[in-house]
């Protein structure tokens, strides 16, 4: 973002990086520069992908997820996954761990624009017509504020796990999260 020519002021480290993207796109665009923005986007697009995709093959299960997917399938609850992760990474991960039979549905960072990848609520509108499902039907499980952001601005419900980059003294900031430790609780919390 700074070789694109945003000011290291304009950033915010404490701020995930598609915040950090957005508003760096935001700042390029007020400049006039809406073919640098693109290029911009794409880089980091291209830059995260490598990142993502150094150890996929260590990825692993959460103890528990195949037993919740398990529930999910058994009791007709249909499930797709959305990720800010490329889709190559996104199916190198789900295979890593076990798990690439079990979602159906992916909408991953690099399948439509940009611009239109989680938080984006456009995303959460994607997943949820792969699912043949309102938004308002659906509930997201994530473990970063940024799917919090996401659900919220989509009207859709939310559950927060522990599992991720995000603690309990951050999930209690936001009102009216239901936090579980991770994806194996999800079961027990549907039941209620």
């Amino acid at each position: 973002m700074i070789c694109a020519g945003i000011p290291k002021g304009k950033l915010d480290l404490t701020k995930s990086i598609a915040h950090n993207l957005n508003a760096s796109v935001g700042f390029l665009n007020g400049q006039g520069k809406g073919k640098e923005a693109l290029t911009m986007y794409s880089e980091a697009g291209s830059t995260m992908s490598e990142i993502e995709m150094r150890k996929v093959s260590e990825t692993r299960a959460i103890p528990g997820t195949d037993k919740a997917v398990s529930y999910l399938q058994e009791n007709a609850y249909s499930i797709a996954i959305l990720t800010r992760g490329s889709r190559r990474y996104t199916e190198a991960a789900l295979d890593a761990s076990g798990l690439a039979h079990d979602f159906p549905y992916l909408v991953c960072r690099d399948d439509y624009p940009d611009d239109e990848a989680k938080p984006n609520p456009i995303s959460m509108s994607r997943a949820s017509e792969k699912m043949r499902l309102r938004k308002e039907e659906c509930l997201l499980v994530g473990d970063h504020t940024m799917d919090l952001e996401c659900a919220r601005s989509a009207g859709s419900g939310f559950v927060g796990v522990l599992s991720g980059a995000t603690d309990l003294a951050t999930w209690m900031k936001n009102e009216d999260v239901i936090i579980i430790p991770d994806v194996s609780y999800l079961p027990s919390l549907l039941l209620r």
